[in-house]
């Protein structure tokens, strides 16, 4: 029997191909989890992909693509063009421990397109897909996306990235108003990085703002998504809200109209 690749788990042999499973670690810490899901799920489309996985067993990008497809934008975009895409998104998932690749043979590079089937892992059953689930409905119910408000999941200048420090300064601002120079003391980020993000929540509608000023959360936008950072905090602990989140796995992609 062949040896199975460091960081994979033998499956068996198909066609005289060898297939493993492969597996990124999911954080332990509750910073490294609030990153990574709000990384990961910030654009209702990968949430989407993630939700159309049906436990760990697993299933061909080809067999998912259609439904993506159809989930999205109906007759709209190319099959081709739709499946390039859905492996973006699902590679994402894999670099964030909730996805688990399938892959054959006995290449050793880690991209995009060395995969024919994913399935989720046990991180992303527990933790993943419910909060998936909740950032859908919440889009649903509030007509507006969580990408603008997110951002680049990209790191820079050696700080967190972009997702888990405006997540930090909104949660900053849940008591009230504060000044940005408090702020950059109190998260201990840059002036460049705390001007940065405070411009692009404003331009989201998250808070108000004025450059180098005072900040606040906006009523319409900015409190909500302080509830629902407030939900996957205590999900990722494994509090009540996870079991909330769960309950909400229903099936929201029926109601997903964006």
């Amino acid at each position: 029997m062949p040896k199975v690749e460091k960081g994979g788990r033998f499956l068996g042999v198909e066609d005289r191909h060898i297939r493993r499973r492969r597996e990124q670690a999911f954080p332990t810490d509750p910073e490294g989890r609030m990153e990574v899901v709000l990384g990961s799920y910030k654009t209702a489309p990968t949430a989407i992909a993630h939700l159309l996985l049906e436990g760990e067993a697993a299933t061909t990008v080809a067999e998912l693509t259609p439904i993506f497809r159809e989930t999205l934008s109906p007759s709209k975009v190319a099959k081709e063009k739709m499946s390039k895409t859905l492996r973006g998104y699902l590679h994402q998932l894999y670099k964030s421990g909730l996805v688990a690749k399938i892959v054959e043979g006995q290449s050793t590079k880690d991209n995009e397109d060395n995969f024919r089937e994913v399935a989720s892992t046990a991180t992303g059953i527990t933790y993943g897909q419910p909060i998936a689930a909740g950032i859908v409905a919440f889009e649903t119910a509030f007509g507006f996306s969580l990408q603008p408000v997110f951002g680049n999941a990209q790191k820079s200048y050696g700080e967190h990235t972009a997702p888990l420090t405006r997540a930090k300064i909104i949660m900053a601002l849940a008591s009230g108003g504060k000044k940005q120079v408090d702020l950059i003391k109190d998260l201990g980020i840059s002036l460049y990085v705390a001007e940065k993000s405070l411009q692009a929540l404003r331009r989201a509608g998250v808070v108000e703002y004025k450059s180098f000023g005072f900040a606040k959360l906006t009523r319409r936008r900015g409190k909500p998504i302080l509830e629902l950072l407030r939900s996957i905090e205590d999900a990722l602990a494994d509090g009540p809200n996870l079991q909330r989140f769960q309950h909400d796995l229903i099936s929201p992609i029926t109601a997903y109209h964006f």
